[in-house]
């Protein structure tokens, strides 16, 4: 089970492309842009909601037949955990990569930047609380993984608009393996009031004699 998760105008579909993965993808952007006779614009909300319907068959039937998948997941909801924890039961391995841009303004401006181009889009008050509750959904992340559900996690900071995404964190099943030097602003704010907080996890990772 393959996530890529993170707020809209991180960078998910164009950095990690879920169908460049190798398994089984779903992209419901695409799905509700196919299902509005192409267009990512002006989707009505019953298109969009197809489209999460049809994601979450399509999750349902992999994880029932023990398929391997990959999906989106802006992580606006805990839905996402509920799916890993019943694809944990029935024996998956579960993959995160997380990838943000900055603070929610960035995202804003990159998300208008591509509606300007023809690609999807959400008004700025509806991209403020995905991205709210997707920062505090990481932490839910960081909490699964902890817990062993979440086997891998990979946090991206995508903050150079014309670079490419800069791995910072890594997580192996609550181990943190791999810490930046430099740690972008947003995720220090999203970790700081948890046990997760960067200066913690450095801490741990010279404990195990993994540097720092």
């Amino acid at each position: 089970m393959i996530i890529v998760a993170g707020p809209p105008g991180g960078g998910k579909s164009s950095n990690f492309p879920v169908k460049n993965v190798g398994v089984d993808w779903f992209n419901s952007d695409d799905r509700a842009a196919q299902l509005n006779a192409g267009s990512y614009q002006n989707i009505p909300i019953h298109v969009r909601s197809a489209s999460g319907q049809q994601l979450q068959q399509f999750i349902d039937s992999h994880i029932e037949s023990r398929r391997s998948f990959a999906f989106e997941n802006a992580l606006r909801t805990d839905t996402g955990f509920q799916q890993i924890r019943r694809a944990k039961e029935m024996g998956f391995r579960v993959l995160m990569d997380y990838i943000a841009a900055g603070p929610v303004e960035e995202h804003i401006r990159r998300v208008m930047n591509r509606a300007a181009l023809g690609g999807h889009s959400a008004s700025e008050r509806k991209l403020r609380d995905i991205y709210e509750h997707s920062m505090t959904n990481l932490l839910t992340a960081f909490e699964e993984n902890r817990h062993q559900r979440i086997d891998l996690l990979r946090i991206f900071d995508n903050s150079v608009s014309f670079g490419r995404p800069r791995l910072v964190l890594s997580m192996v099943r609550g181990v943190p393996r791999n810490i930046a030097a430099e740690i972008p602003a947003w995720l220090e704010t999203a970790l700081a009031p948890s046990s997760f907080n960067i200066g913690n996890l450095r801490g741990a990772m010279r404990g195990k004699g993994l540097g720092s």
